[in-house]
């Protein structure tokens, strides 16, 4: 049985935000339990500016005709 396409929006957004979730608990976990400094999260933020346009540009999907 296929799922419908609204249906299989619903399941891939769900899938993403509990994933999504679930790096948020860990990091909050690390971060915590001292196995990470605190300051990793603004160097951490610096270093993704730079590369999440090249990842967003190479995980576009093309419009097909």
């Amino acid at each position: 049985m296929r799922l419908a396409n609204a249906d299989n929006v619903f399941v891939i957004c769900l899938g993403a935000s509990l994933q999504l979730f679930l790096l948020c608990g860990f990091v909050g976990w690390l971060l915590h339990s001292g196995r990470i400094p605190n300051d990793t999260a603004p160097v951490l933020s610096k270093v993704q500016s730079p590369i999440y346009p090249l990842w967003a540009k190479s995980t576009t999907r093309k419009k097909c005709a």
